[in-house]
């Protein structure tokens, strides 16, 4: 029953149909879920919710005031915002502070209704805006978006030189001859705590545009002995030194409980190392405790001028690091006096920043301006709206109010969110089992169709569809940039809620549907087995795998034994020196090692390739070949000798089997002989006294029978005496050119009554362009003779005999085959010795010689034989070289 429902399209399409239903009501409720969750419905109340939102909305509508303000079209605020409950005004100041709101004379633009306002009442919104600006808003559901962005451009310059103002404290970028201040400065001091040990503390300031001062980032501990030094990353990169180069200037003495810091030369150091190390102690050193380790630590803003005359002088300075990007020694800083020089020299900039390619980008101070708008909600314009909006659909559900909300346009979004927001407070409670409830409808059709794929009815096994029959890589790579670039471009879309609720909602459910008909496809294929093997990635695998494996083969033994070594010498050059980081001298000794065992091997392998050379020789025949052990040694020297001795058994044993070969033809023929004189005889009498007019029935019969074995017995010998030449070789053979087309003709004219008598069949089926073969006729028609008496005694009555004729582009091929009455419990190597017969009981005539005979006739005509045995299917192909 269940076989039944699998196989069934209607089940399949019922299936499919609920999948896609609660698939669908499951991906809309999981976007509410979500919805949900970023409104935060499920852990706020409404109230808070509300506000919040409004709160969004007041400066999305504050967003496009402005940008019709700023495109001087004030009456399109006047006409939008007519029916809307926002009240604004907009003013150009940065807070409110000192600001009379009630005074119509600061507003650049208002539809506030006559009233008294308060400032704890108002929503307020700032944007700071040059000529550069552009503020861009699209209205949608819910909110839609807005946004403003700068589009002024960074000039990039080339700095020269990075300045000091002795004067002002401050660092300067110079390029074409004007002043850029450096925004970020990184300082390091290395401070002395007692006699033996030190610290070091790293300090970064970053320039504030407006008040022309460093402010103080952060400040740490970065290390207290060469220990911490040698164990921190930090430390590492600002001393420019790694830790094998400081290993090699330093050491760690300890003594108790101290840690005692020792600097020492180990014998020949790298110049570029040395010069590292003394870098990393041209930090600025200060004592424990010194007042300008407190100034640094306890004021915020500084100027690098309050340094000077004390340990942290600018002329004591060392290493400085410049924006997170440029390191520089402070001997390498150029000084300038701010006074000295014109004003207009500096240039103040709003953002500037170093790249990687100590390439300048500034942005001038320009024209901005600060707007402020504020507002506050009319509730009796909200409440007209609001009733105006739900007239129509005070009785629906939460899903009608649902579909209102998001097909609405041109309404209050104050109205719009409010709404919606209620609606999602109705569904609250009911979201989450209807979602789970979905899922597992889903989930129940969805292993339903995966049990059912594949399955057809009256069909038994597993059917592919054209999807299943797609290479899996192939067919995984495809659904798999579908579903990526179908989800980036939503994720990326830039819409209104209603929209993009809709298009996640369709095009999740025909990317599920995509997913769920290629997980389908790959059950299929594991249902169908070995479902790797149909892809390209195996194809190619297999291919490449089977290049390597016939070039293996192919190689010779020395070759092999080179290149197996020599790759072990570069794998563990790789490991040892790029992953490892081995000492040299270890991996020249494994090298070395390598080396010596593959001259053992490369020896082994020449003695290996005698003895296969030796024995393959053996193989092919050339009995007296002897493999040479004066160079040998150990188990190969005995193999050899035990291969020479086999070569020397085996060459008695072909002599001894060729003389009991050469006795038995020679028995055979001569027996053969002096039997058929006798034979003759008694055939001759027999034949006379059939002549006679014998009256006693009873002699007539034995007559008969004495006839008939007469006769089988001369067949008999003269089938061994043929057999014996065949073998021998000892027949002629007058080759020519046949056509075997008309040869074939002829076996239909010749057996066709015989065919007929033995309840069969005879099917031929053979080009209609001639086909040539060599062979000799009367030999080839013996063979033929054989094979179709054969079929006339031992083919199953009723069934049908087919003879092919074909040819291929180096052999011609005539084939016959034909179903066995008699079990065939018997191989076809059996079956092609003498006196062996497929009739095992032995009730047909016959002396089981004839495919043998047949066999050596072919052989002598530069043919082949083969036979073929399938269950009861009897089959021989004759082959023939093809001729031209």
């Amino acid at each position: 029953m269940m076989n039944r429902i699998k196989g069934s399209v209607m089940a399949k399409i019922i299936a499919w149909v609920l999948l896609i239903i609660s698939g669908g009501l499951f991906i809309g409720s999981c976007i509410m879920v979500a919805v949900m969750e970023d409104y935060e419905i499920f852990e706020s109340p409404q109230e808070d919710v509300l506000e919040r939102k409004f709160a969004e909305i007041s400066d999305r509508y504050s967003i496009m005031a402005l940008a019709n303000l700023k495109d001087g079209d004030m009456e399109e605020n006047k006409q939008y915002f007519e029916d809307k409950a926002f009240r604004y005004g907009i003013l150009e100041a940065e807070s409110l502070e000192g600001v009379n709101l009630n005074s119509d004379d600061i507003y650049i633009d208002s539809n506030f209704i006559a009233r008294t306002i308060k400032k704890e009442e108002l929503h307020s919104f700032s944007l700071r805006v040059n000529s550069e600006t552009d503020i861009w808003y699209s209205e949608e559901l819910l909110g839609g978006w807005g946004w403003w962005t700068d589009h002024t451009d960074y000039q990039t310059l080339y700095a020269d030189r990075i300045c000091y103002d002795t004067v002002g404290g401050i660092f300067y970028y110079r390029a074409d001859d004007k002043y850029y201040p450096v925004q970020d400065v990184g300082i390091s001091m290395r401070i002395q705590v007692d006699e033996t040990r030190f610290k070091t503390e790293y300090y970064t300031f970053q320039y504030d545009n407006d008040r022309n001062v460093y402010v103080n980032m952060y400040a740490g501990n970065l290390s207290t002995t060469l220990d911490d030094m040698l164990e921190t990353e930090v430390i590492e990169e600002s001393a420019c030194l790694s830790e094998d180069e400081l290993e090699e200037w330093a050491t760690i003495e300890e003594y108790g409980t101290t840690t005692t810091v020792v600097k020492q030369q180990a014998g020949e150091v790298d110049e570029e190392v040395e010069e590292k190390w003394n870098r990393t102690f041209e930090q600025p050193q200060v004592s424990k405790g010194s007042k300008e380790i407190a100034l640094l630590q306890g004021k915020e803003e500084i100027t690098f001028n309050i340094f000077d005359g004390t340990e942290l002088d600018y002329t004591k300075w060392g290493l400085l690091l410049f924006d997170g990007i440029r390191e520089l020694d402070a001997s390498e800083l150029t000084l300038i006096d701010s006074s000295m020089l014109p004003k207009s020299s500096f240039v103040e900039v709003e953002v500037a920043y170093l790249d990687e390619y100590y390439t300048l980008h500034a942005v001038p101070k320009g024209d901005a301006k600060d707007y402020l708008v504020v507002s506050y909600i009319d509730e009796s314009v909200l409440e007209r709206v609001r009733n105006e909006f739900l007239r129509e659909h005070e009785e629906d559900g939460w899903d009608g109010r649902l579909e209102l909300v998001l097909s609405a346009k041109n309404t209050d979004l104050y109205v719009l969110t409010e709404v919606f927001v209620d609606t999602l407070y109705m569904m609250k409670d009911d979201i989450i089992p209807f979602m789970f409830g979905m899922f597992l409808l889903a989930v129940v059709n969805f292993m339903f169709l995966l049990c059912a794929a594949g399955h057809r009815r009256k069909t038994e096994g597993i059917v592919p569809t054209f999807m299943d029959k797609i290479p899996v890589d192939v067919l995984g790579v495809v659904v798999f940039f579908i579903e990526f670039f179908a989800i980036g471009i939503l994720i990326n879309m830039e819409y209104s809620t209603s929209l993009l609720i809709q298009l996640s909602i369709d095009v999740g459910i025909v990317l599920a549907i995509l997913l769920v008909m290629t997980i389908l496809s790959f059950a299929v294929r594991v249902k169908m087995g070995k479902w790797w093997r149909n892809s390209i990635t195996y194809w190619i695998f297999a291919t490449v795998r089977g290049l390597f494996a016939d070039a293996w083969r192919n190689l010779g033994v020395l070759w092999k034994a080179i290149i197996i070594p020599t790759f072990l010498c570069i794998i563990e050059i790789f490991f040892g020196f790029c992953v490892f980081g081995v000492e040299v001298w270890v991996v020249l000794f494994a090298v070395f090692f390598n080396m010596l065992l593959g001259m053992i091997s490369f020896i082994m392998a020449l003695q290996f390739q005698k003895l296969q050379e030796g024995s393959r020789r053996i193989a092919e025949g050339d009995l007296q070949h002897k493999i040479d052990t004066t160079k040998m040694f150990w188990e190969f020297k005995k193999h050899a000798d035990n291969l020479n001795r086999i070569s020397d058994g085996m060459s008695h044993a072909v002599d001894e089997r060729m003389k009991s070969e050469r006795f038995k033809t020679e028995l055979i023929t001569n027996v053969s002989h002096d039997i058929k004189t006798p034979l003759t005889s008694i055939i001759n009498y027999v034949d006379l006294l059939e002549k006679t007019d014998i009256q006693d029935e009873a002699a007539k019969e034995y007559l008969e029978v004495l006839e008939r074995q007469s006769a089988r017995l001369k067949k008999l010998i003269e089938d061994l005496i043929e057999a014996s030449k065949a073998s021998t070789g000892n027949l002629s053979v007058h080759m020519e050119e046949l056509e075997a087309n008309v040869f074939v003709t002829q076996i239909l004219g010749e057996f066709e009554e015989k065919i007929a008598n033995a309840g069969l069949e005879l099917i031929i089926n053979k080009p209609e362009e001639e086909i040539p073969v060599q062979a000799d006729g009367r030999h080839l028609w013996r063979v033929v003779d054989n094979l179709m008496n054969n079929i006339c005694k031992y083919a199953q009555p009723d069934s049908r005999v087919y003879i092919n004729l074909e040819q291929t582009p180096d052999k011609t091929m005539l084939t016959f085959k034909n179903m066995s009455k008699y079990s065939l419990n018997i191989t076809s190597e059996e079956l092609m010795e003498r006196f062996v017969r497929g009739d095992s009981s032995r009730n047909t005539e016959g002396n089981g010689l004839g495919l043998s005979i047949a066999k050596s006739l072919m052989e002598l005509m530069n043919g082949k034989l083969s036979l073929y045995v399938d269950g009861d299917l009897f089959k021989v192909v004759l082959e023939f070289p093809k001729v031209g």
